[in-house]
C-alpha cells in the first residue's frame, strides 16, 4: 500500500513537471533560451520518471493514469502536429524529438514490458468499444 502512494505521488509530480515544461516550450513567441531550458528540464524529469518507474517495477499496485495522460499529451504534440498546426521550425522539432519524444519512447517501452500495464491497457481498450 505504501509503494502505491509513493509511486502515485512521484509520478503525479514528475508528469506535471514534464507537461508544464513542454507547454512553456510550445508557447508562441517564446525566447529560444527559455525553450531550450524547458525542453532540457523536461528531458531530465523524464529520465527521473523512468528511474522511478523502474524502481517500482515490482510494486504490487501501480496507478498508471498520470503516465498514460502524459504520454498521450506528448504524442498528441508529435512532429507532424508541431510542423503543420503550430508551424514550428525543424530545429524546434529536432529539440522536441531528442528531449521529449525519445525519453517518452523509452518510458513506453519499459511500460510495455510489464504484463500488468498491458493487461490494464487491453481492458480499457476492450471496454471502450462496448
Amino acid at each position: 500500500l505504501m509503494d502505491q502512494h509513493i509511486y502515485q505521488n512521484c509520478t503525479k509530480i514528475l508528469c506535471s513537471m514534464v507537461e508544464k515544461n513542454i507547454k512553456t516550450a510550445l508557447e508562441v513567441q517564446q525566447q529560444e533560451k527559455v525553450i531550450l531550458r524547458s525542453l532540457k528540464v523536461g528531458n531530465f524529469t523524464m529520465k527521473i520518471l523512468i528511474k522511478v518507474h523502474n524502481i517500482f517495477k515490482h510494486a504490487t499496485e501501480k496507478n498508471y493514469n498520470y503516465i498514460v495522460e502524459l504520454l498521450l499529451y506528448i504524442y498528441l504534440n508529435n512532429p507532424s502536429y508541431l510542423t503543420f498546426i503550430c508551424e514550428k521550425s525543424p530545429q524546434f522539432i529536432n529539440l522536441v524529438k531528442s528531449n521529449v519524444l525519445n525519453p517518452s519512447d523509452a518510458l513506453l517501452k519499459e511500460m510495455l514490458m510489464e504484463e500488468k500495464f498491458v493487461n490494464v491497457s487491453m481492458f480499457i481498450t476492450l471496454h471502450q468499444f462496448e
